[in-house]
């Protein structure tokens, strides 16, 4: 488990319970507790994100989603549409699996 993760999202969610970020993300409380007890999926990140209106950019890079090398040229890519990202994330999440 990543604490970087843990700590995210406590933070973005004002520590609130499972059962309470399941409803705000619309997802079940077990969904929640799995993301929360193993590595998060991009879309989790994007999930809790998205409810809690929190920049995903900070949730991907907690998670363990995004390094450090990723985030160069951060600033450019506010330009790419957001759907975009999260395509290229997803792609990567099954990339990373796979190794």
């Amino acid at each position: 488990m990543n604490d970087n993760w843990i700590i995210w999202v406590r933070s973005v969610t004002c520590c609130a319970s499972a059962r309470q970020i399941a409803k705000k993300v619309g997802v079940s409380s077990t969904a929640v507790s799995k993301w929360l007890n193993t590595e998060p999926t991009t879309a989790a990140v994007v999930g809790i994100a998205v409810a809690y209106h929190a920049p995903i950019i900070e949730g991907l890079f907690a998670a363990g989603l995004l390094t450090e090398a990723d985030m160069v040229g951060i600033f450019s890519l506010q330009r790419v549409p957001t759907e975009q990202l999260v395509s290229e994330l997803r792609r990567r999440s099954v990339v990373r699996r796979a190794s």
